[in-house]
């Protein structure tokens, strides 16, 4: 006979157990453009489906801002100035108002490269993923984050990136200094603009949610498996994208901020895009 799980303890209980439910970015982000599947992209712009993960996962992905924190007051201890982090963070916006950043800092006064400012990016890895990208560079292992420090020095006017990357299992750190490559910032602006101005849905990149890229994507839902799609005013038709990052209602003729987005009214109607 199988065995029941242990029972909970009551405190485990409250928690661990639900849903989180995650950010609804405004805008295409350019922290995850290169190497991104756009179809995903695009749903993620229009609030297609819901986006909740457990407790663990929330606290795995929150684990970034935390070491973000520890690497600012290291790099200030030996001297470094380091600014627009999180007390003066900033965004990075680009014409559209539709595409966005938000850098982890600006850091002056590095031992050994003191001649111009750098970006600062912080990010966490666990051993896999930290030994992949000391083998095959950050270009190859992780082509986002590699689209990223890239879109941000374009866009910020940054000639150089200080990349700042913290083993989770065994708190290793590796410090890597990046030259801005205006190829790289070119086309994942080209990719953001690609799935801004794209009226329905980009291409599967897979015919089936068996592929291994589908298979963990949050969107694979509504993307292969015919889940219904989340009822917000972005997925509706009378809704229309704006300039300086807007949104418009054309059947009451106002704008439409976050708040009115997310709620959508009683004349919502699904945008034929979707079917």
């Amino acid at each position: 006979m199988a065995k029941l799980p242990p029972k909970q303890h009551p405190l485990s209980e409250l928690l661990e157990n639900g849903l989180v439910e995650q950010e609804y970015r405004p805008y295409i982000g350019m922290s995850g453009i290169l190497g991104k599947c756009p179809r995903y992209l695009w749903y993620q712009f229009y609030w297609a489906y819901e986006r909740k993960i457990n407790r663990r996962t929330d606290r795995i992905f929150k684990r970034g801002d935390i070491e973000e924190s520890r690497v600012v007051a290291d790099l200030r201890s030996i001297g470094c100035h380091v600014t627009e982090c999180e007390e003066d963070q900033t965004e990075i916006v680009d014409g559209t108002g539709h595409i966005k950043g938000h850098k982890d800092g600006r850091v002056t006064s590095i031992p050994g490269a003191t001649l111009a400012p750098h970006l600062l990016e912080v990010k966490t890895m666990k051993q896999a993923q930290y030994t992949k990208f000391l083998k095959e560079g950050l270009a190859r292992s992780h082509p986002y984050y590699w689209g990223q420090i890239h879109t941000y020095m374009g866009e910020e006017g940054f000639g150089h990136c200080l990349f700042v990357v913290c083993n989770k299992d065994t708190e290793h750190r590796r410090y890597v200094f990046y030259t801005y490559d205006e190829n790289v910032h070119k086309d994942c602006i080209s990719i953001a603009h690609g799935v801004l101005m794209s009226e329905y849905p980009p291409e599967k990149i897979a015919p089936k949610p068996t592929w291994f890229e589908c298979k963990i994507c949050d969107a694979v839902g509504i993307c292969h498996n015919g889940e219904a799609i989340k009822r917000t005013c972005r997925s509706c038709k009378h809704a229309n994208i704006e300039n300086e990052g807007q949104w418009s209602c054309e059947l009451y003729v106002q704008w439409l901020n976050e708040e009115d987005q997310m709620k959508a009214c009683q004349d919502y109607k699904l945008s034929e895009v979707f079917s």
